[in-house]
């Protein structure tokens, strides 16, 4: 198949599950082009020596009239998907992010004979999604796609309520390297580590809070925080003010995740809200247990009293009493990364999950 991939170049969820699916997509044989404005971070080692991998960058025009509404995005992005159809007869076009990506695939592929598939990601449904002054038209452009995904079951009733979608979004649940994100020889330490980029819906600060509160009952403990964001400065004052500033690492975004999360006895997302949850799966996968919010699709992703704790986004008392729960057991911390790694594995792993898109694939294109 002759697939085009559009997705947003970052480290985020929604660019990372992009980039990975076209570059394992293009190692199973099928002619992958990536449509974005900038190549992601990693791609240029994987299209080395790749011959089924292209990429195509979107370029933006700058126009004085348009000075102060940003630059122009969505026609350019349609303009070079539609470039891409007619140059190299694309059977496919899969859109990650429905927020323009969803309507400039919806005007590319109008006419063609290229059908097109859309995945929701998250915060383009529960956070822009359901703007008045976007809802109507990405839900237009949803329901002309030819196939919508969401990465949760959460989701897919979330999307079709927002959106009015006359067909239920099928799920497809991230995949997952766990052979990357697994257990290494080297000994956990005992630290809590969250990998965030530190927005408001993470609640880093609220993280920290909640460390401050249980650190002196356990004093060999720290709390290492990778990333970087609008909300770390917060975090420095938080534990500098309550004077534990000592016990907190701050370490910026670095590729050596893995380690990290199977370093680290556990895996803290403390979100307002999260469809899937990638960093949980991977912590998982990597054999730590995890504390995380009771929201969204978080418990189609950790099984409660079995891979970790969730709890309630709004219970202080629920949030220590439960992390208190893990730091004071090894035991119990065991239990839960075996479990959890297992249940990715079972659930979430990459040959499962990938053959999943290519039945979606295939089935359009019968």
């Amino acid at each position: 198949m002759k697939i085009g991939i559009v997705g947003f170049p970052t480290l985020g969820g929604s660019g990372m599950v992009a980039s990975n699916l076209a570059v394992e997509l293009s190692q199973k044989g099928h002619e992958v082009h990536i449509i974005s404005y900038k190549k992601p971070l990693f791609l240029d080692e994987k299209v080395q020596g790749n011959p089924n991998l292209f990429f195509h960058n979107v370029e933006m025009e700058k126009y004085p009239l348009f000075q102060e509404i940003g630059a122009l995005y969505t026609i350019p992005l349609a303009n070079t998907i539609r470039k891409a159809i007619k140059e190299h007869s694309l059977d496919l076009i899969h859109t990650h992010y429905g927020i323009p990506n969803a309507v400039s695939s919806y005007l590319a592929t109008k006419g063609t004979k290229s059908k097109s598939v859309v995945t929701l990601h998250g915060s383009d449904v529960h956070t822009l999604g359901n703007k008045d002054s976007i809802k109507e038209i990405v839900g237009e452009a949803l329901n002309n796609s030819n196939q919508v995904t969401t990465v949760s079951n959460y989701l897919s009733n979330l999307a079709t309520e927002t959106f009015s979608l006359e067909k239920t979004p099928l799920t497809v649940y991230n995949f997952i390297d766990t052979e990357l994100f697994s257990p290494k020889d080297q000994p956990k330490q005992k630290v809590i580590v969250a990998a965030s980029n530190y927005r408001p819906v993470k609640r880093i600060p609220f993280l920290v809070k909640i460390f401050g509160e249980v650190q002196e009952n356990y004093p060999n403990w720290k709390l290492k925080l990778i990333g970087d964001g609008p909300e770390r400065p917060i975090c420095h004052r938080i534990a500098k003010e309550g004077g534990f500033l000592d016990k907190i690492m701050f370490q910026p975004p670095t590729k050596d995740i893995p380690i990290e999360f199977s370093t680290s006895s556990i895996l803290a997302a403390p979100s307002q809200i999260e469809s899937f949850g990638l960093t949980i799966a991977e912590g998982l996968s990597s054999g730590t247990p995890v504390w995380a919010t009771n929201v969204g699709g978080i418990p189609e992703v950790c099984v409660h009293g079995s891979a970790g704790y969730l709890f309630e986004v709004n219970s202080v008392e629920s949030a220590i009493n439960s992390l208190e729960k893990l730091m004071g057991d090894e035991s119990l911390r065991n239990r839960f990364g075996e479990f959890g790694r297992k249940f990715v594995i079972e659930k979430f792993n990459k040959e499962k999950i990938i053959a999943e898109y290519e039945s979606i694939y295939e089935t359009l294109l019968q």
